[in-house]
């Protein structure tokens, strides 16, 4: 059985609603799409994060997106 991810639907809903107020900040001249070497570090650093789960990882994406709100 391989591992799964599973997140509460208001942290996927949280960081839907962060990703969408963080795009409408920028021009859309300035907005580009991850390159694939970007998002291979991205992934990288996830479970880099000794004890924590990516769970917790998004929880904690929440949290800071909800301060800066």
């Amino acid at each position: 059985m391989s591992p799964e991810a599973v997140f509460a639907e208001d942290v996927i809903r949280h960081h839907q609603q962060f990703i969408t107020h963080r795009r409408a900040l920028r021009d859309s001249d300035e907005y580009r799409h991850v390159t694939p070497e970007e998002w291979t570090e991205f992934e990288k650093a996830l479970p880099a994060a000794p004890g924590r789960t990516r769970a917790q990882i998004a929880a904690w994406i929440v949290e800071e997106a909800e301060q800066q709100s």
